[in-house]
């Protein structure tokens, strides 16, 4: 009798001790509507729009909260009485505090996550202990924190490269997709993502594929270079996402006409750089490279000279400003033009390294020769909106 009031005493006395550890009370903790942060974490993590809009409506103040979330581990004390509750008597069992009957710890980690990513960029104080949360076991978990790091935007893309480096297939997977959630503001991020286009998984280069696509114009000319120079993988990822990018190229042509107009060299600059490219071998085009070759700046001059090289034998027209250009009295824009010069008049080859492999070789022009066809192709279809004059 005496052994059983014991045993009875001893479970007593550690119910007590576990409710203390799990409900610490939080006098400070913020409220809304009558329920807590993580009272309403809980529901948005359910589905529950109300929910939603009160965490947005809390904004920073439940940030602290939903860091505690995302960081929760039960006990070892609250994991063994939860895990022997199911074994005690009724009498026993209606004493264990309600929070260690709750549901399993991840739960609570999966709604702090998803809690931080619906607060966005409010939230970028959690995108180190998220970016963590990739490492997470459960892969619920481990996905909201790549969607919240998407969500907090630009802020995260340094934690995101880095984590594009996981040994962990699924930690690479998730930071690609939040890289692509972020879209052109994580143009940083594109060598890293270039890089996992030759990835050994297969899911992996999908996903650093289709990033690449949504960071669009910042991502062309590291796509090009896979397309030309990678290997087999990244050549066919790099193509995909460069047919996903290219209707929003064209888009953008008007744009970067005006923008290398503007009144700011490096705007200048910048829209020259980007119109460099046979996609973009149009008369208008063409001309404004041409002209900008007289531009003030030097810097501009040779950007304008560069960008006619890249495009090759179909900046013909720009030929006799590029000759002028060779007397400029900078050297590097000297240089730059004789280069364009000699890439306007010579083949178009492409290098193949130290190792030339015929059958590489045409392969490799195979897929280039296709893709430049076909995006001369779309091209008759006015998507620069240019005149009925143009050619």
């Amino acid at each position: 009798m005496k052994r059983r009031l014991s045993i009875g005493l001893g479970l007593v006395g550690t119910i007590i001790l576990a409710g203390l550890l799990v409900s610490v009370p939080h006098s400070s903790r913020p409220t809304y509507q009558g329920n807590t942060v993580t009272e309403w974490a809980l529901r948005a993590n359910s589905g529950d729009p109300l929910a939603t809009r009160a965490l947005k409506s809390m904004g920073q103040r439940a940030v602290p909260e939903l860091l505690g979330l995302l960081q929760y581990h039960r006990s070892f004390l609250g994991t063994r009485l939860r895990s022997l509750t199911p074994s005690l008597g009724s009498p026993w069992r209606g004493l264990v505090p309600r929070k260690v009957l709750q549901p399993d710890a991840f739960v609570y980690r999966e709604a702090g996550a998803h809690g931080l990513g619906i607060l966005g960029s409010q939230a970028n104080a959690a995108v180190y202990p998220l970016a963590k949360a990739l490492r997470e076991k459960e892969g619920r978990v481990r996905w909201e924190a790549a969607s919240a790091l998407g969500s907090i935007g630009q802020d995260s893309v340094p934690a995101l490269i880095e984590a594009l480096k996981a040994p962990d297939v699924m930690v690479r997977r998730a930071a690609a997709f939040a890289l692509g959630q972020i879209g052109p503001r994580a143009a940083p991020a594109v060598p890293a993502l270039i890089a996992r286009l030759q990835d050994t998984n297969e899911q992996v280069v999908s996903s650093a594929s289709h990033s690449l696509s949504t960071i669009g114009l910042p991502a062309i000319p590291a796509l090009m270079e896979a397309i030309e120079h990678g290997d087999a993988r990244a050549r066919e990822a790099g193509a995909r996402a460069f047919d996903s990018v290219y209707p929003s190229l064209i888009a953008a042509v008007p744009a970067l006409l005006d923008q290398a107009n503007a009144s700011s060299t490096t705007a200048r600059k910048e829209a020259l750089e980007e119109l460099g490219a046979d996609r973009f071998a149009r008369k208008p085009v063409i001309e404004t490279l041409a002209r900008a070759l007289g531009d003030k700046s030097l810097e501009v001059r040779s950007a304008a000279a560069l960008a006619l090289g890249r495009i090759g034998r179909r900046a013909a027209d720009a030929i006799p400003q590029l000759q002028k250009a060779t007397s400029d009295p900078d050297a590097s824009v000297r240089s730059a033009a004789r280069l364009a010069l000699l890439k306007i008049r010579g083949d178009d080859i492409i290098d193949c390294g130290d190792s030339f492999n015929p059958r590489e070789t045409t392969r490799r022009r195979g897929m280039v020769g296709g893709l430049r066809k076909s995006l001369m192709d779309w091209r008759t279809h006015q998507e620069l909106n240019l005149k009925p004059s143009d050619p």
